[in-house]
């Protein structure tokens, strides 16, 4: 059995502290006991396993051992004394329907319609969330495209509501309105390529930022998130537990007022005022809170044996720009942790074009952030979006291009698919003879166009601090060549697509059709080019 690491197991203790609470409050006597056996809900029936993996399996018990199960195959593992245990299964082959059989003296739980295939957990924010609305897609049946929500929670006190949407389910008519539409566009990519179950984890939430993903002691190791951490805990310190819950039980009905009101105001045509929605209250309930989803969602699956990550968040983190590059270093670096894996994939979506007044001021710098990222984390990956999205909706509907992009990065890097993944990404800027070269990688056989004009969206900023827009044109299958105006001065910076959204769309591609990456970054200056 594969030893576990003290984190790992701490991070346990939480999901399986519920579990061994049901048994605490059981009544006791001096007779002998019959012995419980619990499992984390995850494993159920109708679940997908991770193939050719050990795979893990727990829960919590009273009796000394627990043995689990499948065909002529058998593992077994101690209890220890808190009641804990968990046993992992040996690699197995794509297929099913299988049956799991857990046993712990004279209990037995039975886990039917299990498969072993590819599982992705598909995390963030409302982007990753927002469900499958197509018509012709809800109309198709996958029996073995399958995906477990995790229940939406934002402190570890939260009761799981009645009408919780939770646990495995498959993609066909009455159930595939629940599945994350980016999720269900990657998943479908792998199903075509793949012909192997394939399933999602979803755990994610609307609103929430990076922080409310992460651990504690994580946070606490870089300072900026450590001073947001250290601000929501001086808010929560301000009132009782009880108190915060009367002050959130409140915004609720306010929220569902709005929604209300938000719903004719959209049946209307959107004529009028927009609804304004209640900020919700900063404290113990928020999901934005450091820490809160972390606890109350992701460990709840946390060391689910999985292929690997996907992830699209960033709106919530907007006014964080560069700084979100560290923030994703330590998230990427808790989540493979906590999986006890640091190769594990991470897929993630750069922030497609948005017209707010919020995304122009602030998510260039996001989108930066999020490349810098990708650049600096070994095993990960980018889906560019830019030239995706909708000017006036936060929440694009268009949810396929988006999903496919992040399969082919899981085509290529994990599944090893000889095909172009990656977009466009700026090499070196480089400021000769009057004009400025910039070199890029990922172009496939060659740079493109979309159309025949000339290269849309590169500035130059010069020593007199102005920024320029100038003429761009593909000089070689690598290489970009920036005509300086006449009136530019000695170039200091060039950026890309620097704008919330962009208007006509950015036209730079590679032969793949995927659209270079947005970017800011220095200009390198030959010497002789200095008395310009």
């Amino acid at each position: 059995m594969r030893p576990l690491s003290p984190r790992i197991i701490k991070k346990h203790t939480y999901l399986l502290g519920l579990i061994a609470l049901a048994g605490a409050l059981l009544p006791t006597s001096r007779a002998a006991q019959p012995t419980t056996l619990q499992l984390a809900p995850i494993f159920a029936d109708g679940m997908v396993l991770q193939r050719n993996k050990p795979t893990a399996i727990w829960g919590h018990s009273s009796g000394k051992t627990v043995t689990v199960a499948l065909g002529q195959e058998r593992a077994r593992a101690r209890v220890s004394p808190s009641g804990n245990w968990k046993i992992f299964l040996p690699p197995q082959e794509a297929g099913g329907p299988h049956s799991i059989a857990v046993t712990a003296g004279d209990k037995v739980i039975n886990i039917n319609d299990v498969y072993f295939g590819e599982v992705w957990l598909a995390g963030g924010q409302s982007n990753m969330r927002v469900k499958v609305t197509n018509k012709t897609e809800l109309a198709k049946s996958d029996p073995l495209l399958r995906y477990y929500n995790v229940p939406l929670l934002t402190h570890p006190s939260v009761k799981i509501k009645a009408n919780a949407v939770m646990g495995w389910r498959r993609f066909e008519p009455g159930q595939n309105t629940l599945i994350s539409a980016v999720g269900y566009a990657f998943a479908r990519e792998l199903r075509r390529e793949l012909d192997v179950p394939v399933a999602l984890l979803q755990c994610n939430y609307g609103g929430s930022t990076a922080e409310a993903w992460m651990s504690r002691e994580t946070l606490q190791q870089n300072p900026y998130t450590a001073e947001k951490l250290a601000s929501y805990d001086s808010t929560m310190a301000s009132k009782s537990l009880e108190e915060h819950a009367v002050v959130f039980a409140n915004w609720e009905k306010d929220f569902k007022a709005y929604q209300q009101v938000r719903r004719l105001w959209n049946e209307a045509g959107k004529k009028g005022p927009e609804p304004k929605r209640p900020p919700t209250p900063a404290g113990p309930f928020n999901q934005q809170r450091p820490t809160s989803l972390y606890e109350a969602m992701l460990q709840r699956i946390a060391g689910y044996t999985i292929r690997g990550f996907l992830f699209y968040q960033g709106e919530a983190n907007a006014h964080d720009q560069v700084r979100y590059a560290d923030t994703m270093t330590g998230l990427i670096a808790d989540w493979r942790e906590d999986w006890g894996d640091q190769e594990l994939p991470f897929f993630f979506v750069q922030l497609p074009g948005y017209g707010s007044r919020v995304a122009k001021k602030h998510w260039p710098g996001l989108r930066e952030g999020q490349r810098q990222a990708d650049l600096r984390i070994p095993g990960t990956g980018m889906a560019v979006t830019i030239d995706l999205g909708d000017e006036h909706d936060i929440h694009p509907t268009d949810k396929n291009p988006v999903g496919q992009r992040l399969a082919l990065l899981a085509l290529h890097d994990v599944y090893g698919f000889g095909l172009a993944a990656r977009s466009p990404q700026p090499g070196r800027a480089t400021f000769v003879d009057g004009e400025v070269r910039v070199s890029f990688s990922e172009t496939a056989s060659g740079l493109r166009l979309t159309d025949g004009q000339s290269v849309r969206g590169f500035e130059v900023t010069g020593s007199d601090g102005k920024t320029h827009p100038v003429q761009a044109v593909i000089t070689g299958p690598e290489e970009v060549t920036l005509r300086l105006p006449s009136h530019a001065i000695l170039p200091h910076t060039i950026r890309y697509c620097w704008v919330g959204w962009p208007e006509p769309k950015p036209n730079l591609i590679n032969s793949a059709g995927l659209p270079a990456i947005p970017f800011h970054m220095p200009v390198t200056t030959n010497e002789k080019d200095l008395s310009r």
